[in-house]
C-alpha cells in the first residue's frame, strides 16, 4: 500500500490587478510549494472543479498564465500526484487585489547607447546602434517603499522585463543596478511587483519604470589628410607639416547630420577622444613624423551622447628624392651640317631618369625636364627626347619628379647638357709600298711593314697635341666607329695590292670620336722580269751576253759586275765568270725595283792527248779509260763517247770515263764540255787478233790479220805464227800485220 501525498487542503495565491477590472493573470505553479512540502517529487495539475480534479478531466493547460474570470476571488482545484500514482486534491483560492502604489508614480531613465556587444562584453560584436545599454534603476526600490510607507522588512520588491513575467513571477531581474535592455531596444518598460512578506498580498504592480536609450551620433571615417613635406619649418625631409586643417574633415565625419546639433573635436589619443579632453586646434602641426593617427569625437549637443570610433591619419608624404646626376655629355655630330658648332639634336634626357630616381620605383614616379626652374616647379613646357640644345656647348636642364601615388613633386635637381666638339682628322695621303719578300713572296701584293703610325701627326694636324688623342686604325668604318679591333703598326695588309684603312681619332678627355677619315695602303708591284741563272761563259769561245727575259713593262736596268763595274744597258756582255746582279726599276713613278742575281760559271773545251788515255787490249775485256782527274782535261764539266774514224757514235756520251768490252779497232775518243764549250777528241787503237786460223780454204778462218787499219799508230810489227805443235811456221814483220 503506497502512501498518499501529504498536502495542505486549501491554499491561496494573491495577485495584484494589472488594471482596475478585478481580474488578473496567475501562475498557478506558485501554489505547488504551498500545497506540498514534497512538491519537487510530485506532479500538479489544475482543474476548474473538484469533480474534474477527482475525475482528472478538463485539465487547465495555461497554468502559468491563468486568467481569472471570477472577481475578486476564484477557486481552482489542484490534483497532487505522487511518484506512485497516488493523488490528493487541494483547493486553491485565487485572490485579486488592487495595487497600493500611487497612480502617478513613475520613474524614467535615459542612457546613451554603449559601444559593447548586446551582452555587455567588449568583443568584435561591439555595437552602439543596437539600442541596448546598461541601466541602474536600483534606487527605485527605496522610492517604492517610500510611496507605500513600508520597509523591505515587510515587502518584497521585484522587477520584471514585461507584464507576463511579472504576473507569473518568472524571470525576475536579478540586478537592477546593472540591467541591459536586451530584447527591448531603444525603450522598455520595467514592471514592478511588490508582495507583502506577511500574507503574500500584492501591494503593488505595474510598469512604473521607463528605460530610454539615446542613439549616439553617427560618424563617417574620413579619408586621411595627406600633405607633401615642405620647407615651412626649414626642413623638407622631417615629415612635419604645420598646416593640417582638421576641421576640413567635419562635413565628411558628420555625413548628412546637421552640424548645428553636433560638436566634432579631434584628439591625439583614443583616451582623449573618449573623455573629450585636450581637443586639437587647427591648423595643426603633426607631432609624429610621416604619419600620425587623429581620433574623432562627435557629440550630440542635446543628449551628450558621443561617438569616438572614427579616426584617420595625418600623412606627410616625403618629397620624391631628386638625385643629382652627372652632366649629360655628348659629342657634336654632323646632323646640322657641323660637328664642331656646339649644337646637337640627340640629347637623350630620359637616359638621366634612372640616376635621378635611384631606387625609387619608376612605375610610381615620373621625371620631366625643363629649360627653367619655374617651368619645372609649375610643370610647364616639358622637354622631349631627343632634345636639341639652343645654347651652344653647355645648357642647364631643370628636373621635376612627380610621385603619382602621393602627388608630391620635387624640382630642385638639375644638370647640364654639354656638347663636346668632334676631334679634327685631317685628310692624309695614301701610303704606298713596293711589294717585298718578307713573306717569302714578292709578287703577291702583300707586305708586312706598313707603318700606319707614320700618318698620325698629319691626321692630327698642327692644332692638336698627340698626347691628348688616341689615333687608331681599322679595317672598316664600323670598327672605326666602335673602336673595335684596332690595327697594330707595322701592319700587314689583308687585301692584296690596295686596301682602305679607316681612321678613328678619339679625344681622351671628352671621349669624342672622328671617324670620317680614311686612306689607302697601296702595294705597288715590283718589276717583273727574269734572267737565266746560272749561265756559262766559255773561256775558249766568244763573250757571253746576259739578257733580261719576260718583261711586262718598261724598266731601267743597272748591272753590277763582280769587279764593281756598273752598266745601265738592257743587256750585259761578260767574258769571265762570277756573281752578277741586275736591278730593274719601274718608270711609272712608284720607284719599285727588283734585283736578280746571275751566277756566271766559267767553262772551257777539254785538252786531251793520247797520254790521257789508258787502253787495255788483246784481252778478254778490252777497255779505254780517260784520265778525268782534277784539272787534267780542263775546268769544264765533261762527258765521254766513242766514235769510229768516220765520226759515227759507237758508244753514247756518258759521265763515266771508262768504256769496256771493246772490239779491236781504231776509236775516236770524244770529250764534250756539258756547258757547250766544245768537243775534243783523240784517236786510239784497240789491238785484238784471232788466236788461231785454219787455212784449208773451207771458207772458215782461212786467213788471219790484226784489225788495225791505221798504220800510223805503229812503226813496226812482228808476228810469229806456230803450228799446233809449236813450230814457227811464219814470221811477219809487215806493220800492217798481214
Amino acid at each position: 500500500v503506497n502512501p498518499l501525498p501529504i498536502i495542505t487542503a486549501a491554499v491561496e495565491l494573491k495577485q495584484c490587478d494589472d488594471d482596475v477590472d478585478g481580474f488578473s493573470i496567475f501562475n498557478l505553479n506558485e501554489a505547488n510549494s504551498k500545497i506540498s512540502a514534497n512538491s519537487a517529487n510530485e506532479t500538479f495539475t489544475f482543474f476548474p472543479t473538484l469533480a474534474d480534479a477527482n475525475a482528472n478531466t478538463n485539465v487547465i493547460t495555461n497554468n502559468t498564465a491563468f486568467q481569472t474570470s471570477v472577481k475578486p476571488t476564484e477557486t481552482v482545484w489542484v490534483r497532487a500526484t505522487s511518484t506512485f500514482g497516488c493523488y490528493r486534491v487541494s483547493e486553491l483560492d485565487l485572490i485579486v487585489s488592487v495595487t497600493a502604489i500611487p497612480s502617478g508614480f513613475s520613474r524614467s531613465f535615459t542612457q546613451c547607447d554603449d559601444f559593447i556587444d548586446i551582452n555587455g562584453n567588449n568583443t568584435v560584436n561591439n555595437d552602439d546602434t543596437d539600442g541596448v545599454t546598461s541601466f541602474d534603476f536600483s534606487a527605485v526600490t527605496q522610492d517604492v517603499l517610500t510611496a507605500l510607507n513600508t520597509t523591505l522588512n515587510l515587502a518584497t520588491i521585484t522587477y520584471f522585463r514585461n507584464e507576463a513575467d511579472a504576473l507569473a513571477e518568472l524571470n525576475a531581474i536579478t540586478d537592477p543596478s546593472a540591467y541591459r535592455n536586451i530584447g527591448y531596444p531603444t525603450t522598455q518598460q520595467i514592471y514592478i511587483r511588490v508582495d507583502s512578506k506577511l500574507d503574500n498580498a500584492c501591494l503593488g504592480f505595474g510598469p512604473y519604470i521607463t528605460l530610454n536609450v539615446d542613439p549616439v551620433p553617427t560618424s563617417t571615417t574620413p579619408p586621411n589628410l595627406e600633405f607633401c613635406d615642405n620647407f615651412d619649418d626649414g626642413n623638407g625631409i622631417n615629415g612635419i607639416v604645420q598646416t593640417f586643417d582638421l576641421t576640413s574633415q567635419d562635413t565628411t565625419v558628420l555625413g548628412g547630420q546637421n552640424p548645428a546639433n553636433f560638436t566634432v573635436t579631434y584628439h591625439s589619443s583614443s583616451a582623449n577622444a573618449n573623455s573629450g579632453s585636450n581637443p586639437l586646434a587647427s591648423p595643426y602641426t603633426n607631432t609624429a613624423r610621416d604619419i600620425q593617427t587623429i581620433y574623432v569625437r562627435v557629440e550630440n549637443n542635446a543628449t551628450g551622447c558621443f561617438n569616438d570610433h572614427v579616426s584617420f591619419n595625418l600623412v606627410v608624404n616625403p618629397l620624391p628624392i631628386a638625385n643629382f646626376v652627372n652632366d649629360l655629355e655628348i659629342c657634336d655630330d654632323n646632323s646640322d651640317g657641323s660637328a664642331r658648332n656646339g649644337f646637337s639634336q640627340s640629347f637623350d634626357l630620359e637616359s638621366q631618369t634612372a640616376g635621378i630616381l635611384g631606387p625609387q620605383d619608376p612605375t610610381n614616379y615620373s621625371v620631366t625636364y625643363h629649360k627653367s626652374l619655374i617651368n619645372a616647379q609649375n610643370n610647364t613646357s616639358p622637354l622631349g627626347s631627343p632634345f636639341s640644345n639652343d645654347i651652344a656647348f653647355r645648357q642647364r636642364i631643370y628636373v621635376r619628379i612627380f610621385n603619382a601615388n602621393t602627388q608630391c613633386t620635387n624640382g630642385i635637381s638639375n644638370f647640364d647638357v654639354i656638347v663636346n666638339p668632334e676631334p679634327i682628322a685631317q685628310t692624309v695621303s695614301n701610303l704606298s709600298y713596293c711589294d717585298n719578300g718578307l713573306d717569302a713572296e714578292d709578287d703577291n701584293g702583300f707586305v708586312q711593314n706598313i707603318d700606319l703610325d707614320s700618318q698620325i701627326l698629319t691626321i692630327l694636324g698642327t692644332t692638336q697635341i698627340q698626347a691628348d688623342f688616341d689615333v687608331t686604325f681599322h679595317l672598316s668604318n664600323t670598327e672605326a666607329t666602335s673602336g673595335a679591333t684596332a690595327l697594330s703598326s707595322p701592319f700587314s695588309n689583308t687585301i692584296a695590292n690596295q686596301q682602305t684603312i679607316y681612321v678613328r681619332v678619339k679625344d681622351k678627355k671628352t671621349g669624342c670620336v672622328n671617324d670620317d677619315t680614311s686612306f689607302d695602303v697601296i702595294i705597288n708591284p715590283l718589276p717583273f722580269f727574269e734572267v737565266a741563272t746560272p749561265q756559262i761563259v766559255c773561256l775558249n769561245g766568244p763573250n757571253l751576253t746576259i739578257e733580261v727575259e719576260r718583261t711586262g713593262a718598261v724598266y731601267t736596268y743597272e748591272w753590277l759586275a763582280p769587279d764593281g763595274t756598273i752598266t745601265t744597258n738592257d743587256e750585259l756582255t761578260v767574258s769571265s765568270g762570277g756573281l752578277y746582279t741586275v736591278t730593274a726599276t719601274t718608270t711609272n713613278g712608284t720607284g719599285c725595283s727588283r734585283t736578280r742575281t746571275i751566277q756566271v760559271n766559267e767553262s772551257i773545251i777539254a785538252t786531251i792527248t793520247e797520254n790521257d788515255i789508258t787502253v787495255v787490249d788483246d784481252s778478254d775485256n778490252n777497255s779505254i779509260t780517260i784520265d778525268n782527274s782534277t784539272d787534267n782535261l780542263g775546268i769544264g764539266d765533261y762527258e765521254f763517247a766513242l766514235a769510229d774514224t768516220d765520226g759515227n757514235i759507237i758508244k753514247n756520251y756518258q759521265d763515266e770515263p771508262l768504256f769496256e768490252g771493246l772490239e779491236g779497232g781504231v776509236y775516236n775518243v770524244l770529250v764534250r764540255d756539258k756547258n757547250g764549250c766544245g768537243i775534243a777528241s783523240v784517236i786510239v787503237p784497240v789491238v785484238t787478233y784471232p788466236k788461231f786460223f785454219t787455212p784449208n780454204n773451207d771458207g772458215v778462218l782461212d786467213t788471219w790479220k790484226i784489225p788495225v787499219s791505221n798504220n800510223s799508230f805503229y812503226t813496226s810489227a812482228r808476228v810469229e805464227i806456230f803450228d799446233r805443235y809449236g813450230k814457227v811456221v811464219a814470221l811477219i814483220t809487215d806493220k800492217n800485220g798481214q
